[in-house]
């Protein structure tokens, strides 16, 4: 027979008669009263292994045999001022007709050696009024069929420790509305390559360099400078290394 007390704590029941009472029914179920003063302790027995009790402590522990079937008509509430300790060695289910909420006002830990699966069929709010930290030893897959929107009031750090590769089949846009948009490559090559025209737009200047040769382009002219000699180009005049070549002569 199962021994349930090495997963419950045993009720004791020391007590001598006449203040012990062990009454036995004819399937075998044994009931032990002990109704010594300051020992008042219960304990029902069935041939089964089920058993449950009340110890002189107001503890009790119940142990069933087989599987328990509980139902209630209207409702059914539970409060504990304790620690509360839920144990399952197979699967659990639940199912809800309505809704489900749950209020926590300390931490709250998920854990799973297995699969999760989370589904809903609507709507989905997750607010958190401190940190959030997501820690994925194996690899992240994410699946929409709708539109992705990160509003953050912050800043944005990504560190990236392999390959990138955004494969898009609209259109990619950034738009910086206040500061800079720095692009840098510590070891390797920028490659850009369009299969229409590329176009590089700016209201003020343009300046492409390699090394100390560098082209400068503004709205007005054109300098082309390779080491220490320079071409100014205008819509007028050419001036090379302070020399001026009127274009229209």
């Amino acid at each position: 027979m199962t021994d349930y007390n090495q997963k419950h704590p045993k009720i004791v029941f020391d007590g001598n008669y006449p203040y012990v009472h062990v009454t036995q029914d004819a399937g075998g179920g044994q009931t032990i009263n002990n109704i010594t003063p300051g020992m008042e302790s219960f304990f029902q027995i069935q041939p089964s292994g089920s058993y449950y009790g009340h110890a002189a402590d107001g503890s009790k522990v119940e142990a069933t045999a087989n599987g328990t079937w509980t139902y209630s008509g209207n409702g059914s509430s539970t409060t504990v001022d304790g620690n509360h300790d839920v144990k399952v060695s197979g699967g659990s289910r639940q199912n809800h007709d309505s809704g489900v909420s749950k209020e926590i006002n300390g931490d709250d830990y998920h854990g799973g050696s297995g699969h999760q699966l989370h589904g809903t069929t609507d709507s989905k709010y997750h607010h958190s009024s401190g940190d959030v930290f997501n820690t994925i030893d194996g690899d992240l897959v994410q699946d929409r069929n709708g539109n992705v929107h990160d509003n953050i009031e912050g800043d944005e750090v990504r560190s990236v420790h392999g390959n990138k590769t955004d494969i898009l089949y609209g259109e990619w846009g950034i738009n910086s509305q206040d500061g800079n948009v720095d692009m840098q490559i510590d070891s390797g090559k920028l490659r850009i390559k369009a299969f229409d025209t590329i176009v590089i737009d700016s209201d003020t200047s343009i300046k492409l360099q390699v090394g100390k040769a560098s082209i400068f382009v503004n709205p007005s002219s054109i300098v082309l400078t390779i080491g220490n000699s320079i071409i100014d180009i205008t819509s007028d005049n050419i001036v090379i290394n302070s020399t001026t070549v009127n274009v229209n002569e």
